[in-house]
């Protein structure tokens, strides 16, 4: 079952349909969001520990993604770290979903102009972009798997054009 709240938001996905993540996408939510700008990569990332993952976004611009630590935590540790950065948490304003599938590259292409298939192939990848004109970032954590964080106004509608998106992948 999926968590209903993080940090004390309600979730736009709570309620999703078990059938639809048995197509392969995950609505569960990391513990924390949070974007820091104006650090070197290699300031972010000795702020981070080993359940953190960093989604470059832009120069100097990193989306930081907890499963275990709050986001109180997160920015004590990104500021104590990069402490000429600006970082703020975005848990309450995006969301993340994750096409665990084998054409998950295929299924998102579908739906914007990026090449994931080659980003996929050269390793862990992520851009900005908009998946039928949703602002997200997408994350290629492996090539079976894609993160997208999207704005959680935006999430449930994304949701509905992706599980369409997997069920015509299904048929072919």
């Amino acid at each position: 079952m999926t968590e209903t709240t993080v940090n004390e938001y309600r979730l736009p996905l709570a309620g999703v349909a078990a059938s639809d993540e048995a197509l392969g996408l995950s609505p569960v939510q990391p513990a924390a969001i949070a974007q820091i700008e104006g650090a070197d990569v290699g300031h972010v990332r000795a702020s981070l520990q080993a359940n953190d993952a960093i989604v470059p976004c832009g120069p100097l611009r990193y989306l930081v993604v907890s499963e275990v630590t709050r986001a109180p935590a997160l920015l004590v540790r990104l500021r104590e770290g990069c402490p000429d950065a600006d970082a703020v948490d975005l848990s309450h304003g995006w969301c993340r979903i994750r096409v665990i599938h084998a054409r998950a590259s295929g299924v998102l292409e579908s739906g914007t102009w990026l090449d994931l298939e080659s980003a996929s192939r050269n390793g862990t990848a992520s851009m900005p972009g908009a998946f039928r004109g949703i602002p997200v970032v997408l994350h290629v954590e492996a090539t079976d798997r894609i993160a997208v964080y999207v704005p959680r106004s935006y999430a449930r509608c994304l949701w509905d054009w992706l599980v369409d998106t997997v069920h015509g992948f299904e048929r072919d």
